[in-house]
């Protein structure tokens, strides 16, 4: 009797649970825009002595959209609040200070210029009734003009997750802010091109 009346309940809350999944889905899905704060964190080094160079970062992404969620035939764009051009360059400069370096926000003919090229964002979350699975490709390319050279260099993160639910606004933020902070963290730990960049 007592197994009877628990698989009861596990039905009863499975469908109470794709209901409501289905509700959020279909009374929310529509563009979102999130805020892009990407978690850096790195330790303080001497690598730049001191050395001004030029930062600037350029995106060069077909269009400005992270990615989008999709469920069925429904689809819908994931955007940045702000220019992620603009907050990545915020970062990219805190992140050289850190190591020692000296950045503007203008090219130099005279410095050394560090400039990261936003390739690729593609964010897509693809949500059932009760599960979820959200993926991300990142590809960030730094180009570091010498008084001799041009060097680049390509960071690529990608990121798989499953989930229960389809993921809200939160869900969404989170995945794309680790997956942007770890591609970014790459290049600022790239000490072989920081040491290039130095000379």
């Amino acid at each position: 009797m007592n197994t009877s009346v628990s698989m009861i309940q596990r039905v009863l809350m499975a469908s109470v649970a794709a209901g409501l999944a289905l509700a959020f889905v279909g009374c929310s899905f529509k563009p979102l825009k999130i805020a892009v704060q990407p978690d850096i964190a790195l330790p303080q080094t001497n690598i730049g002595q001191g050395k001004e160079i030029a930062v600037t970062v350029v995106d060069q992404r077909e269009n400005s959209r992270l990615g989008y969620r999709r469920i069925s035939d429904k689809q819908a764009d994931i955007s940045a609040e702000s220019p992620l051009a603009t907050t990545l360059e915020s970062l990219l400069v805190e992140g050289l200070a850190l190591q020692g370096f000296k950045p503007t926000g203008t090219a130099e003919s005279s410095v050394p210029h560090y400039e990261l090229q936003i390739v690729k964002t593609d964010y897509i979350t693809d949500a059932a009734a009760v599960k979820a699975k959200m993926t991300l490709d990142t590809e960030l390319r730094a180009v570091v003009a010498l008084s001799d050279k041009v060097v680049r260099k390509s960071y690529i993160i990608e990121r798989e997750e499953n989930m229960a639910f389809a993921p809200m606004a939160d869900d969404n933020a989170e995945f794309i802010n680790k997956a942007l902070g770890k591609t970014l963290q790459s290049a600022l730990e790239d000490e072989a091109l920081l040491q290039q960049l130095a000379q």
